[in-house]
C-alpha cells in the first residue's frame, strides 16, 4: 500500500483508525481533528462523516452533527449511504430506534460492516435493547 491519498491508502486510514481510539478515550476534539484528516485525504464518505457527526453529538455539538445528517441524507440522493453508517450517526445523536431501524435496514441490505454489530462499540448503548439482541441473533455469531 503506498502513501498516496485516497481511501485504499494509509495515510487514509492511520487518522482515521486513531480517531477511533481517540473517540473510545472520550478524547472528542482530538477524534474530531484525526477525522477531518481523512476527511482531507480521501474526501467526504459516508462512513468518515458518520464517525465524524458520532464525535460531534457525542461531545456536545448537536448541530453540527445533524448538519453532517443532512449532508448523508443529500449525499444518498446521489450515491450509495450505508445504513450502517448512519446507525453510528443516529447512536451519536442518542436515537435509538433511528439507529435500531437503520441497523435492521444494514442487515437487510447486507451491508459490509453489519459483521462488526457484536463488537462495535459505538453500538454499546443499544446492547441492553431487545431489538438489539434479536438482531444479533438474527445475525447468526459464532461463539
Amino acid at each position: 500500500m503506498s502513501e498516496v491519498t485516497g481511501a485504499g491508502s494509509q495515510s487514509f486510514w492511520r487518522p482515521l483508525n486513531l480517531g477511533v481510539v481517540y473517540e473510545a478515550k472520550g478524547m472528542h476534539d482530538e477524534a474530531i481533528k484525526q477525522f477531518e484528516k481523512s476527511i482531507a485525504i480521501g474526501g467526504r464518505t459516508s462512513g468518515v462523516l458518520a464517525v465524524l457527526a458520532h464525535a460531534y453529538a457525542t461531545s456536545g455539538r448537536q448541530a453540527e452533527a445533524q448538519k453532517m445528517l443532512a449532508e448523508l441524507n443529500e449525499m444518498s440522493k446521489q450515491a450509495y449511504v450505508s445504513s450502517y453508517d448512519l446507525a453510528i450517526l443516529y447512536v451519536g445523536l442518542g436515537d435509538k430506534d433511528r439507529a435500531l431501524e437503520q441497523l435492521n435496514k444494514a442487515y437487510e441490505d447486507r451491508a459490509g460492516f453489519i459483521i462488526y454489530l457484536n463488537v462495535e462499540p459505538l453500538f454499546d448503548p443499544l446492547r441492553s435493547d431487545p431489538r438489539f439482541a434479536e438482531l444479533v441473533r438474527k445475525m447468526k455469531f459464532q461463539s
